[in-house]
């Protein structure tokens, strides 16, 4: 290749991924499974599985394993298991053979060009061939890229003569410079067997909100007694408060996509004037993304009544006080069960509760003779 078709082919390759993320970091989509031991399945563009299949090359009078766009469910030979190496790379074992998936060149007079089929090797001695930079397209999706080679896996349909249509070969080749629809590969668990997590206990840590926190002033009422004769009077507000509720985790950990799990577990929080603790509920979400998650916001309506004896020559005011805290901080470990073909699994995870809590709601009444001015001692 002359230095201008390299400069060429930097540019072009720079242009295809200026629309996704930094090198490398797909391997956030894939450490979930990687921890979970139950390895990855990954279906390509056309709706397949891949798979290690028994197929010949080219025309040539052998045949070896190939990797192919062509299971509809998942088994035993769809089920790989990714093996982190520094630089964002990783090593695609088979649970199949115990191989490692490689990207090899091969010539192919059938289709008159060099190809770079996937096939299996021992690792290290391919250590070039065998390994693949991953990059995120979302946040179960990823596609991987053949540094030796220069280009991405892809699914390629391929013709075989002496098969015909009806058995042609959806081959995964390093194809292709960029990132086309057949190098976006979606990533699920390689369990064959379905798996079932949940959230079964939380442990809450330390309150971290604010230290000290006063209550506001939502509505009062005003009475004035100018009789000889005391009145009782009745009085009820209610408030109309948004809460929101985010879930922070240190890691992703789920390999169930398109499922949120939530939680609930009782926190103490000792932030209110006046009480030296109050139990409340704070509700812990997941939806298989790394970081923040976004609960559930709602608008909860506070409502407080009493009854006031009003003393003759005398002005009350009936205050309703609600306290609210806007930045409640609360760090947990959680404990997830997880069932799948390895049989039942207990995993913990840490994390953060981030939200605005009502904590207190309440009614005061302060009194003072009639000519009195407010906050004036009597």
């Amino acid at each position: 290749m002359s230095p201008l078709q390299r400069i060429i082919t930097l540019a072009f390759f720079t242009l295809v991924l200026s629309g996704y993320t930094t090198k490398g970091d797909g391997i956030e989509v894939l450490e979930p499974f990687i921890e979970s031991g139950l390895g990855v399945a990954l279906k390509s563009d056309q709706g397949k599985y891949i798979a290690i299949t028994w197929r010949r090359i080219n025309d040539k009078s052998y045949d070896e394993y190939v990797m192919e766009s062509r299971k509809t469910v998942k088994d035993r030979l769809t089920k790989i298991f990714p093996e982190k190496v520094s630089g964002g790379y990783v090593k695609l074992k088979l649970e199949y053979k115990n191989k490692y998936i490689c990207a090899f060149e091969r010539y192919s007079s059938n289709w008159k060009q060099y190809i770079y089929p996937l096939g299996f090797a021992s690792y290290p001695n391919l250590k070039e061939d065998c390994k693949f930079k991953v990059y995120k397209i979302s946040n179960n999706q990823v596609a991987f890229y053949s540094e030796k080679w220069r280009r991405f896996l892809s699914r390629v349909y391929r013709y075989e003569p002496m098969w015909g249509n009806s058995d042609s070969r959806q081959n995964i080749e390093a194809r292709y410079g960029g990132i086309s629809n057949g190098a976006k590969f979606t990533v699920s668990t390689g369990s064959i067997t379905p798996v079932r997590e949940e959230i079964v206990s939380i442990k809450w840590g330390k309150f971290e909100g604010p230290s000290t926190v006063s209550p506001t002033l939502v509505s009062k009422r005003e009475r004035r007694n100018g009789g000889s004769k005391a009145i009782t009077d009745e009085f009820s507000f209610e408030k109309s408060i948004e809460t929101t509720q985010q879930t922070n985790w240190e890691h992703a950990w789920g390999v169930t996509a398109g499922v949120s799990y939530t939680a609930s577990a009782s926190v103490n929080v000792g932030v209110v004037s006046g009480s030296s603790s109050l139990t409340l509920s704070a509700e812990v979400n997941y939806n298989g993304k790394k970081g923040g998650n976004m609960g559930k916001k709602k608008i909860i309506k506070v409502h407080e009544k009493t009854t006031v004896t009003i003393p003759p020559g005398k002005h009350c005011t009936i205050k309703f006080m609600v306290t609210v805290v806007e930045n409640a901080k609360i760090p947990f470990e959680a404990t997830i069960k997880r069932s799948s073909e390895k049989g039942v699994q207990y995993i913990t995870q840490k994390g953060t509760w981030k939200g605005v809590m009502v904590v207190d709601s309440f009614i005061s009444v302060e009194e003072r003779a009639l000519n009195d001015k407010p906050g004036v001692d009597q």
